[in-house]
């Protein structure tokens, strides 16, 4: 049977995947990695990242040596006999992201919150890494 589109497309992006993926995380790549959605507006960088079946006790938030730190676990569901487990594709066990922080960022003044599944980091900018407008004189 030939490969489809679909099969070939996800397979080169695997590749790249793999290629771009630090070695460290390679050898991890089974483990509970949550996923990140990263953004910024002219006065922060916010870090959303989905942790679904976690509460806050699950989940740390720490600044070291400049970049900020997210460490949790996430516990694995016990099988019970009665429901009949056929497929584990959630994965679970302790995670821990690191983000290198810029020297834009005010570290003293992180702030953090948790909601319906959702950390949301936010990463206020210095005064003077946000933009300022100049006035243009006209003569």
């Amino acid at each position: 049977m030939f490969p489809t589109i679909r099969t070939r497309r996800h397979d080169l992006s695997d590749v790249f995947d793999t290629f771009f993926t630090p070695s460290f995380e390679t050898a991890q790549s089974t483990a509970y990695k949550p996923r990140v959605d990263i953004h910024e507006d002219d006065k922060a960088v916010y870090i959303e990242a989905d942790l679904p079946g976690l509460t806050k006790k699950d989940v740390s938030v720490s600044i070291d040596d400049n970049a900020l730190i997210l460490t949790g676990k996430r516990e694995t569901k016990a099988e019970t006999k009665e429901k009949g487990l056929y497929k584990v594709e959630r994965r679970s066990g302790e995670f821990y992201r690191r983000f290198q922080l810029g020297d834009s960022i005010k570290q003293d003044a992180v702030e953090a919150d948790f909601k319906d599944g959702v950390l949301t980091v936010t990463l206020p900018k210095q005064e003077e890494a946000q933009p300022k407008s100049i006035d243009v004189k006209v003569k």
